[in-house]
């Protein structure tokens, strides 16, 4: 019981710190970010509070990080994104709030990211599509919003990913189609809408696929009827998909209003080039964000409210125009400062 003595931080020739399962309280003390040696640090099943120390991201030789199952507040710190060496990161059931930082993109080695029942917010950062070595991807019960990202798809070793129990918006990536080693996928719960893509019955290896509690407009008859497999739809009252392509154009951006940033995603049904411009409210475009040939299914970019030379915008009303082929669309884009 107690707190944890922020005089271990001393034991710098230190390989494993195992404190877990016990009725530990109190902060993690800082201090352990000068363990420099630190292979394993294990404080899980515990009853420790306060935030998640910035100087845990010091530990350059940590190879798994246990804070699971503790009272924890506050922000994931970015500094964690510094660990090269992290085979996995486990701060699930705490009560974490704020958006996940992208900087966990920089993950490189990185197995399992849990982090799901806490309290996190904002978007999925589409830099999780950089985590090459990632087998399970576990957000599930937060409050995070935005579309799902497209680079999500990149995930080619994943075996889960569970996005459940949150607040998601806007389709289903035909991208998660090529994640060729997925075992379950768990999108229940959020506000997904459109139709359900067939791309999803890609996975040969799909044995649980969990999609209902959403919005969507069709399920295809690929997946209504695929054998061996778990498939909860609970789409009794939707209709069987055409063949048709999902139409090409922009959704809603997330967040809108916005401050810093904010996530443009739009769907291609035809490959070919593409244009995505913003214009202020006076109609003279102030950046191109893209203008490049792209292939179909769903994009997704940020901007940053600079203009085309890197400078800051005036708050106002602004419009994101994306020209694709055979058309274009325009959208209303509000930034408060």
């Amino acid at each position: 019981t107690g707190p944890i003595p922020a005089e271990l931080g001393n034991l710098t020739q230190l390989g494993w710190l195992d404190l877990r399962s016990n009725q530990l309280t109190g902060p993690i003390p800082a201090e352990l970010g000068n363990l420099a040696e630190l292979g394993g640090l294990y404080l899980h099943d515990n009853q420790l509070t306060g935030p998640i120390p910035t100087e845990l991201g010091n530990l350059a030789e940590l190879g798994g990080l246990y804070l699971h199952n503790n009272q924890l507040t506050g922000p994931i710190p970015s500094e964690l994104g510094n660990l090269a060496e992290l085979g996995g990161l486990y701060l699930h059931n705490n009560q974490l709030t704020g958006p996940i930082p992208p900087e966990l993109g920089n993950l490189a080695e990185l197995g399992g990211l849990y982090l799901h029942d806490n309290q996190l917010t904002g978007p999925i950062p589409s830099e999780l599509g950089n985590l090459a070595e990632l087998r399970g991807l576990y957000l599930h019960n937060n409050q995070l919003t935005g579309p799902i990202p497209p680079e999500l798809g990149n995930l080619t070793q994943l075996w889960r990913l569970d996005l459940s129990d949150n607040q998601l918006t806007g389709p289903i990536p035909l991208e998660l189609g090529n994640l060729a080693e997925l075992k379950e996928l768990h999108l229940h719960d959020n506000q997904l809408t459109g139709p359900i893509p067939t791309a999803l019955a890609n996975p040969t290896g799909l044995r649980y696929l969990f999609l209902y509690n959403n919005q969507f407009t069709c399920v295809p008859e690929l997946l209504s009827s695929a054998p061996n497999r778990r498939i909860d739809l609970r789409l009794d009252d939707l209709t069987i998909c055409s063949d048709a392509p999902a139409p090409s154009g922009l959704s809603s951006n997330h967040p809108n209003p916005f401050n810093a940033s904010t996530h443009i995603t739009y769907r291609l049904a035809t490959a070919g080039p593409v244009r995505l411009t913003i214009y202020n409210a006076l109609g003279h475009p102030v950046r191109t964000l893209v203008d490049q040939f792209q292939t179909v299914g769903s994009h997704q970019v940020s901007w940053d409210a600079r203009d085309q030379q890197g400078a800051t915008l005036a708050t106002g009303v602004y419009f994101a125009r994306l020209h694709y082929p055979g058309g274009e669309q325009t959208r209303r884009l509000l930034l408060l400062k």
